[in-house]
């Protein structure tokens, strides 16, 4: 896993970012999904068409979870989900993160409610209501 401390990645290509971009209008989600194809963390960088990619996101804000499906680094795997201040916005985020050997995408959708959770869990901790 190539992550490290204060290492930048595209927004639109990790777990983390994703969570980060939930609420952000579609309109920033294109600007955000072309950066990351002209600036891949990594020469095997892959995202989906932008077709694919938007629907991934609605359903993730549906889910208030999203998903790195090996996007940012093959063979890595990502869950993550959005903290929220005391007014709602997104302010952070919370993730999990695996080797594809351990994290199927079958236990992403059975570990996104304890990312779910946590986030939410922080959220309150800041303030914000949580349904």
């Amino acid at each position: 896993m190539r992550s490290r401390i204060g290492k930048r990645m595209p927004l639109a290509s990790t777990g983390l970012g994703k969570a980060l971009m939930l609420d952000l209008p579609e309109s920033e989600w294109r600007t955000l999904y072309n950066v990351a194809l002209s600036h891949p963390a990594t020469p095997h960088a892959r995202l989906p068409d932008w077709s694919d990619y938007r629907a991934g996101l609605r359903q993730s804000g549906l889910m208030s979870c999203a998903f790195d499906l090996e996007e940012n680094e093959p063979g890595i795997r990502c869950v993550a989900a959005p903290i929220r201040d005391a007014g709602g916005k997104v302010v952070a985020a919370v993730s999990l993160a695996s080797a594809t050997i351990y994290m199927s995408e079958i236990r992403m959708h059975e570990l996104a409610p304890s990312v779910v959770a946590t986030a939410q869990a922080v959220s309150r901790e800041l303030g914000c209501v949580v349904s």
